[in-house]
């Protein structure tokens, strides 16, 4: 399906393709209801949303799967006015993002999602350019270090989920932003599934990955920037350069 700007594509039923395009190559408007299913099984995007004049894509209880090295949901470009709603959603990915988030949109909702990346280096959600986002109850999996990736100046507001990945939930990067609820973190070390979560402030126990004398750091990255001539950085568990 192409949908050109100005035009509105109201999906019912299943959709598959094996194209070089998306299965949904959106430049206007999408709409999909529960019951839904969009796969694409070539070298893209199942769902995609973009250029300057993109509306919105709203996605309830949709099923969407992509094979290829493109994410299966993807809202890129339009203005800050551009609605992106997915609520209640299952995406998943075999190389790629599950749900990937990019372009200047001020009003986007992450609700009851699944999103799942089975391999590749990299989150199964990512968040770019100047997006702004509050997620609700989303189940993020990822092969990879991060669940979760805020990035660019986006500015994300977590209120609840959870979130399984090799090394913690969120990494925040560039300008990038995130918030939770008063009083709440993101826990350092993942419960008994595997899973991060938000915690009590006050549980929250530093991950202790590197130590500079008598001082701990929480990444590798951090003891990097802090270390100075002639000092030895003394790993104490396993360490990621995330940036």
């Amino acid at each position: 399906w192409k949908v050109d700007e100005g035009a509105e594509l109201i999906l019912t039923g299943s959709h598959h393709a094996s194209a070089m395009y998306a299965t949904v190559d959106c430049y206007g408007a999408v709409k999909a209801d529960a019951g839904v299913k969009v796969e694409n099984y070539g070298n893209s995007n199942a769902i995609w949303l973009g250029g300057n004049k993109a509306e919105h894509m709203i996605l309830d209880g949709v099923t969407v799967y992509s094979s290829g090295s493109q994410a299966a949901v993807a809202a890129t470009a339009g203005t800050a006015d551009t609605v992106v709603s997915i609520t209640n959603c299952t995406s998943t990915s075999e190389k790629q993002y599950a749900i990937s988030l990019a372009g200047k949109s001020q009003n986007v909702t992450l609700k009851g999602n699944t999103a799942i990346r089975k391999s590749g280096s990299g989150p199964a959600v990512n968040i770019n350019g100047s997006v702004k986002a509050v997620i609700d109850d989303l189940t993020a999996e990822s092969a990879s270090t991060f669940a979760l990736v805020v990035a660019g100046k986006s500015d994300v507001t977590i209120n609840s989920g959870k979130y399984k990945a090799a090394y913690g939930a969120v990494n925040v990067t560039g300008s990038g932003k995130v918030h939770y609820p008063e009083g709440k973190v993101m826990n350092s070390t993942p419960d008994g599934e595997g899973y991060f979560t938000l915690i009590d402030e006050q549980d929250y126990v530093p991950k202790k990955v590197a130590q500079i004398g008598e001082n701990i750091y929480e990444s590798l990255d951090d003891a990097i920037k802090a270390v100075q001539d002639g000092e030895t950085i003394k790993l104490v568990d396993d360490g990621y350069l995330l940036n």
